[in-house]
């Protein structure tokens, strides 16, 4: 091969990693934008669902303290659910209705249970939920692509480990169920 055989089969070889590496870094910023999208998602059915679960708690919780909480959790997330619609408005992106069959279930569980059967389910779940928020809110707040997703969901961590502590503590409260 003669010299400028070798030149333009190396101007060849640059110019394809510099047009590949083009394409894998215009794919790799469209998944984050999938990511913040999908992040969106799941916190609206989260809050949604945790909303819904905090009115039954004020029907069928025995502790003023688990009620109030419920009042809590659906004042704050029916606010909250607004401000993730928004967002999703702002960024294009169209959030579907919930169609989770375990949490469909989980509320009908849920709506049958009354009383400290339902206090110490209910907390016990809530505590669970909220500290998966937290986990998912941080994740996004650190990796998302969006800056105003990322802000939104950096807000909101400190405010989610409240709700997890304000659990754990109604949770360590409660009457400790009789084993029979």
């Amino acid at each position: 091969m003669s010299f400028g055989g070798k030149f333009y089969f190396v101007a060849f070889g640059i110019l394809f990693l510099i047009f590949s590496t083009a394409i894998t870094e215009r794919t790799d910023a469209d998944s984050p934008i999938n990511d913040d999208a999908l992040f969106l998602q799941q916190a609206a059915n989260s809050v949604t669902w945790m909303s819904a679960l905090g009115e039954l708690a004020q029907k069928q919780a025995a502790s003023g303290d688990v009620r109030q909480y419920g009042v809590k959790m659906t004042e704050d997330y029916r606010k909250h659910i607004k401000e993730l619609n928004l967002l999703a408005r702002q960024k294009n992106i169209s959030l579907s209705p919930d169609n989770d069959a375990a949490r469909r279930n989980t509320t009908h569980f849920f709506s049958q249970q009354f009383g400290a059967d339902f206090d110490r389910n209910y907390i016990s779940l809530m505590e669970d939920e909220n500290s998966s928020l937290v986990s998912r809110y941080r994740q996004e707040s650190e990796k998302g692509l969006n800056a105003r997703i990322r802000v939104f969901a950096s807000e909101k961590v400190t405010i989610l480990e409240g709700y997890v502590a304000w659990a754990h503590r109604i949770l360590m409260d409660l009457p400790k169920p009789v084993l029979k």
